[in-house]
């Protein structure tokens, strides 16, 4: 071969590796403003789940107005012995969302998700992330108790009380009454 084509077989090559280069860094920085970008956003990261429903791209304000009407149309029922005594929505008997503690729990999730650099990857890549934070509720027990004292439950309702040691001087002797499961 003559100098001339090994000259020309090393620029190509010099050339072809600086290319090479040139894609990867053009790659690598893409990749960074990516991952910035989804770190600087008041959203959660592609291919996150809350409770079954995908909340990607959501901020938390969104997914409180989601849980409340689903907090809103629980159903409950009670049962005594085996048998239904009540039932209805979670609200009638006393409970509600806490919405500011549910807001801060799921931007401390949100926090905690854009801290974590496997976690965006991961979202990337098509991992799912199940979202675990608190969902609090409030619970008022004079509407509760409101509800139950309306109801018409087959048992009768008796307080409890603990056992007691009684003395009868009139027959001299200790009596111990027992204790009433209320």
């Amino acid at each position: 071969m003559s100098r001339r084509r090994r000259r020309r077989k090393s620029y190509a090559g010099t050339i072809v590796l600086v290319l090479i280069l040139i894609l990867l860094l053009a790659g690598a920085g893409g990749g960074v403003a990516y991952l910035m970008h989804h770190r600087n956003t008041d959203v959660f990261l592609d291919n996150t789940y809350f409770m079954g429903e995908d909340v990607s791209g959501l901020r938390a304000e969104e997914i409180l107005e989601r849980i409340a009407g689903q907090v809103d149309a629980v159903d409950i029922s009670m049962t005594e012995f085996g048998q239904p005594a009540l039932s209805g929505k979670l609200a009638d008997y006393g409970y509600t969302l806490d919405a500011g503690k549910a807001k801060a729990s799921l931007e401390q999730e949100m926090a905690e998700q854009k801290d974590s650099l496997g976690d965006i990857f991961r979202s990337l890549t098509g991992t799912v992330t199940e979202l675990q934070p608190e969902v609090l509720l409030q619970f008022d027990e004079n509407i509760f108790n409101q509800k139950v004292a309306v109801a018409n439950l087959p048992t009768p309702r008796v307080a409890s009380a603990d056992a007691t040691i009684v003395q009868d001087s009139a027959q001299r002797r200790v009596i111990v009454t027992p204790e009433v499961y209320g």
